[in-house]
């Protein structure tokens, strides 16, 4: 005797099929997305703007951690150390770690192609040198952003003193300070170790949680401009 098949029993497998196609293509690309502005608050606290896209699709890319044409577009960020005024990022590819992402919280590239470029202002450069490097409560000594370079100069504790320099990169992502030429009007012990102080002078960009090489810095209207690769 012929087993009768129940009605819907052989389509329900192509179904669920369907319905779970439909869940990658439609509802993770939203999820990522929201889990990369999650994650991106971590190393950002405040912003004017902090705009983060990718192609979505086709999303089973992006079960493997595969981002295509991402790119980030911010301004006014504050990390923890220091203040961003521009940052763009643009990768044709991006391979991240997806469950870091989705079970941790966390952006981690692992490999990628493209260029990011970010801005900084001589005045966040000159409050970063006063609130890490140097005791100067009474803002006596400045940091200036000249065409040829950057340049500390001040009076401290009645000794006039100045450093020009020149801007390295160390680590790929850490910009210091290379000293040209450094005077002090005087033997003033406390003028000499701030100087040496300032000379310490070291800002890391790797705080930013993108791995990049920096390639290029340049001053224009008082504003640092750092370009680099992505690794």
């Amino acid at each position: 005797m012929t087993e009768k098949k129940k009605p819907g029993k052989n389509i329900l497998p192509g179904l669920t099929l369907i319905l779970l196609i439909i869940a990658v293509e439609v509802y993770f690309p939203s999820l990522v997305n929201e889990q990369l502005n999650k994650a991106m608050s971590v190393y950002f606290y405040t912003t004017e703007k902090l705009d983060i896209g990718h192609k979505t699709w086709p999303a089973g890319k992006l079960l493997m951690g595969n981002l295509n044409n991402f790119f980030i577009d911010g301004s006014q960020l504050e990390t923890k150390r220091f203040k961003v005024l521009k940052l763009f990022m643009e990768a044709d590819k991006l391979k991240i770690s997806m469950t870091d992402l989705l079970l941790n919280g966390h952006f981690k590239p692992i490999k990628g192609t493209g260029r990011i470029a970010l801005s900084i202002s001589e005045k966040e450069l000159d409050r970063y040198l006063h609130r890490f490097f140097i005791d100067d409560p009474y803002n006596e000594i400045q940091f200036r952003l000249l065409s040829d370079g950057p340049r500390v100069e001040g009076v401290k504790d009645g000794e006039s003193l100045y450093l020009d320099c020149i801007f390295i990169v160390e680590k790929n992502r850490v910009i210091g300070l290379s000293p040209r030429k450094m005077v002090v009007s005087g033997s003033n012990k406390t003028a000499m170790d701030n100087l040496e102080k300032v000379a310490s002078f070291a800002l890391d960009l790797g705080s930013l949680g993108i791995p990049f090489i920096i390639d290029e810095l340049s001053i224009q209207d008082d504003v640092l401009y750092v370009f680099g690769s992505i690794e």
